[in-house]
């Protein structure tokens, strides 16, 4: 019979996991194409909308990586505790850590491939007016980022996929 703190782990590591996802995810499906819609329907200035979504960067980067460190925690220790089984297939014990670290691989992603887009955004965010070039940049900047966040959000989604086959195994 399993542990309890093996049990509230697997629970914690799995829906942790897909939440995150789901978090991450929510930001590049709703927040953000809602600032982009405004940009032509309401007409929101670039200033204004690259404002909105460092609001949304700085507290998704308050919240996400706690979370994603928390979430890979729990599939670890999923996988320590049976390290002992060393099955063939989907009920091999080590396939938790491969959970773990898809997990929490949304900050090394964010560093790599999404750092220089948010620097740019960040630096955009800080002035009060933009010029007609930086407008541009602005909007495209923002597209590319949903794009990037939506890859992103991928990662914790695999790590709850992966964490639900071994659970259900």
């Amino acid at each position: 019979m399993a542990s309890t703190a093996f049990t509230a782990a697997k629970i914690v590591g799995l829906t942790g996991a897909a939440w995150l996802s789901g978090t991450i995810a929510s930001i590049s499906l709703v927040s953000i194409p809602a600032v982009t819609k405004s940009l032509k329907d309401d007409s929101l200035c670039t200033a204004h909308a690259v404002k909105l979504w460092r609001n949304n960067f700085e507290l998704g980067k308050g919240l996400a990586p706690p979370i994603a460190l928390a979430t890979a925690s729990c599939l670890a220790f999923c996988g320590w505790s049976t390290r002992n089984l060393r099955a063939s297939g989907w009920k091999d014990g080590r396939l938790f850590f491969v959970s773990a670290v898809l997990t929490v691989a949304i900050v090394p992603f964010t560093i790599i491939f999404m750092g220089s887009t948010n620097a740019k955004l960040l630096s955009l965010a800080k002035k009060e007016e933009l010029t007609a070039s930086e407008n541009q940049d602005g909007e495209a900047l923002l597209k590319k980022w949903v794009s990037l966040n939506g890859m992103r959000s991928l990662l914790p989604l695999a790590g709850a996929v992966l964490a639900g086959v071994l659970v259900l195994a």
